[in-house]
């Protein structure tokens, strides 16, 4: 069964060092916390950036 994402998934903000900000992208994004700022700071609309994300996690599982 597929979860609803939304934007309340994304926790990052509670990281304080970029080490827990990439450990975070690993775990939570299977992404690095490079990669996962290349599509927050994307010219895609949200939506789109947030599918970009979340496919990617959903492939790796």
């Amino acid at each position: 069964m597929d979860r609803k994402i939304t934007l309340c998934d994304v926790g990052i903000e509670d990281c304080q060092t970029n080490e827990e900000r990439e450990e975070w992208c690993m775990r939570e994004l299977n992404m690095t916390y490079a990669e996962y700022l290349e599509v927050l700071n994307s010219e895609l609309p949200v939506k789109e950036a947030l599918e970009k994300v979340f496919n990617r996690r959903k492939h790796s599982e």
